[in-house]
């Protein structure tokens, strides 16, 4: 079927597309003055296909499926049609340019990554708070609102392209009812078994051999024989195509009549429609009325499917509406200094924590790497004798919990009251300075935060 044909909402319920695979390997290291060593490898996977889109994406080099500039910046940047390498050393995460972007024209927008850091001093050592943010390309709508809006754009095109091929000569207001009340809602069914099963088109099920993909499928069809039209996932495309043709002029016959001042008073037969499947080119009468539609409410067939897209992206983000011209995977490893103190990802060390994605987890709130980490200073604590000589995890934890809300001017003075304590080693030696603005306050808090570290 032609490529404007199929660009209808039923092109979700499409089996997984043979497109090639991008996948991202980041990894992150974070030294404890905050100097950060950045690796980021892409590499493409080719898989066949047969459609002509797919065999222009595989084809076509690495660079192009990302956004110009990725890797400017990187010290050493090493391209071929395959793989991406990008690598280098940094005085902070913050600095580390741009190793992900995908520009999304249809929205004039780009996914992307940014990067959060932040280091606090716990007096006894320093709190490292990392996040890092990939997003898709569109702003997170609201679902429920998409999938409507979807529907009325596409029932608003069936009923235009209606009237614009035959509305001169029949009256269409029993077709447009047909359109609200049969197909409206077996298209709203459509697009929720979508939604369930798009994270399981590629999954197996073991003991039936059956994709996600082939059960979508499957009920899909179950669905479209509400409307008449009987679909086999096993029969040929030409048998399916000679259904599909001969229920649409049966459909016509049916929902159509000839306007009152038309000559013919006869209900219309399915044959009178037969033109819009010539036998030299059976889909050829849709493509003109299509391109008839496009350049009457759109200007041409590019901005009608523009239009298309970005209801589609409005419904499942950038990476899940197709035609999703690859399929990306990411892996991301991160290293911080000192203990590992929490992370929303898997533990690789007592120190790295990585995590594993698709480009659809984007969607619609990002994906979100998070770890916190702390380095202890146990020379001072062991210089002060009425506190512990080391730290575990639960201590480091209370201690960032009794500095929260201290900013960092009295964090800075409050170090140096410890110091000269520690000189003495005894905190009994604490003292504000006369004259120092602050002094008190600092050191009744500091009193406060001492009480979590004390010697049991």
């Amino acid at each position: 079927m032609h490529r404007a044909v199929r660009s209808a909402p039923l092109l979700l319920l499409a089996l997984a597309s043979c497109v090639p695979i991008l996948e991202g390997r980041v990894r992150t290291r974070v030294l404890a003055d905050g100097t950060t060593f950045r690796d980021t490898t892409w590499t493409k996977i080719r898989r066949g296909g047969d459609d002509e889109d797919e065999k222009r994406w595989n084809a076509r080099p690495i660079a192009e499926d990302l956004a110009q500039g990725v890797g400017r910046g990187f010290p050493s940047v090493e391209t071929t049609d395959d793989r991406m390498k990008l690598s280098g050393v940094f005085r902070s995460p913050l600095d580390v340019p741009v190793d992900f972007r995908r520009d999304v024209p249809v929205l004039d927008a780009s996914s992307t990554r940014r990067i959060d850091f932040r280091r606090e001093d716990l007096l006894f050592g320093a709190h490292y708070l990392y996040r890092e943010t990939f997003v898709d390309a569109i702003e997170p709508p609201d679902e429920k609102e998409a999938r409507r809006e979807l529907l009325r754009f596409v029932r608003r095109l069936v009923k235009r392209g209606a009237e614009l091929e035959l509305g001169r000569a029949y009256a269409l207001d029993r077709f447009d009812a047909w359109v609200d009340e049969e197909l409206g809602p077996v298209l709203e069914g459509m697009l929720d078994l979508y939604w369930r099963e798009k994270k399981r088109l590629g999954e197996r099920d073991p003991h039936t051999g059956e994709t996600g993909a082939d059960r979508l499928l499957k009920r899909a069809l179950e669905r479209i024989r509400r409307l008449g039209l009987d679909l086999s996932p096993d029969a040929d495309d030409e048998r399916n195509a000679a259904a599909a043709q001969a229920w649409l002029c049966r459909l016509l016959a049916e929902t159509v009549r000839a306007k009152d001042d038309d000559a013919r008073a006869r209900p219309p037969r399915p044959e009178e429609f037969r033109y819009l499947f010539p036998a030299d080119d059976p889909w050829s009468g849709l493509r003109v009325a299509r391109d008839r539609l496009a350049a009457a409410d759109f200007g041409s067939n590019e901005a009608l499917e523009r239009e298309l897209q970005r209801r589609l992206y409005a419904l499942t983000g950038t990476y899940g509406s197709p035609p999703a011209e690859a399929e990306f995977r990411f892996d991301c490893a991160l290293e911080l200094p000192g203990l590992l103190l929490r992370t929303n990802g898997f533990l690789e060390s007592g120190n790295t924590s990585f995590w594993r994605f698709a480009g659809d987890d984007l969607f619609p709130h990002g994906f979100v790497m998070e770890a916190e980490s702390v380095v202890l200073d146990s020379p001072l604590l062991g210089r002060l004798r009425e506190l512990k000589p080391t730290l575990d995890r639960r201590d480091a934890v209370d201690l960032i919990r009794a500095l929260k809300g201290v900013d960092a001017e009295d964090r800075t003075r409050m170090k140096e009251l410890l110091e000269t304590a520690a000189r003495h080693g005894t905190i009994e030696a604490l003292a504000p300075e006369p004259g120092k603005e602050g002094d008190e306050e600092r050191v009744k808090k500091l009193g406060e935060v001492l009480e979590v570290v004390r010697r049991e």
